[in-house]
């Protein structure tokens, strides 16, 4: 249409031309904005850097690592190895947890439940040893054991320890958990304290059916 409008121009008031030309600029600066946000945010992440290439980031429960940022979209590599794409321009509006903006050290802990009856010594240093003789564990302090909450369903406990990097932290929970079920398993320690309930049985019903 701009094409064939082009032979008629000096036959069309330049009110009608310059309208023309304004209808045209509003279609594409409608049509533009949502690239042109992009690289503008793509430009604030790459002067700004709350993230890089390599970082370990939580976003939207997507846990991964950061595997390119361009102009108008980045990318996270998950760790099940899906790409998450996310525009930069949304980004910047996101709130999200970079694991390695100033290092790499992560304390990790897991949580869990025994029963009131088990030896809290005992879980203890099951709890303890899990972490202390984990490969993944980094040995700046000793491993920490808490008893968190005292509730109807037994004790809750956390132990926590260093790791080197955020993969290590995941591979260390995983560990701990698996070690911890081993020394619960061989000293009969359970879990959570379930209380069983008895119901009546029905009554019979007239005609003797029950």
């Amino acid at each position: 249409a701009i094409v064939m409008a082009f032979p008629l121009l000096n036959q069309l008031p330049a009110t009608i031309i310059s309208s023309f030309i304004g209808i045209i600029a509003v279609v594409l600066g409608i049509a533009g904005r949502p690239f042109i946000e992009n690289v503008i945010a793509g430009l604030v992440i790459s002067f700004s850097q709350p993230l890089r290439i390599g970082d370990t980031l939580l976003v939207d429960e997507h846990w991964g690592s950061v595997e390119d940022i361009s102009l108008t979209f980045t990318i996270v590599k998950r760790w099940d190895w899906r790409r998450y794409i996310i525009p930069n321009s949304q980004l910047l509006q996101k709130e999200f947890i970079n694991y390695s903006l100033v290092d790499e050290y992560q304390w990790a802990y897991v949580e869990f439940w025994v029963a009131y009856d088990a030896d809290l010594e005992t879980v203890r240093q099951l709890a303890v040893d899990a972490t202390r003789d984990n490969p993944y564990f980094a040995d700046y302090e000793e491993p920490a054991f808490w008893l968190m909450e005292m509730g109807k369903e037994g004790m809750r406990c956390w132990v926590a320890g260093w790791t080197d990097s955020p993969s290590a932290a995941w591979n260390l929970t995983h560990s701990i958990r698996a070690q911890l079920m081993e020394g619960f398993q061989k000293h009969g320690i359970t879990c959570h304290s379930f209380r069983h309930q008895v119901l009546d049985q029905p009554s019979p019903l007239p005609g003797g059916n029950p």
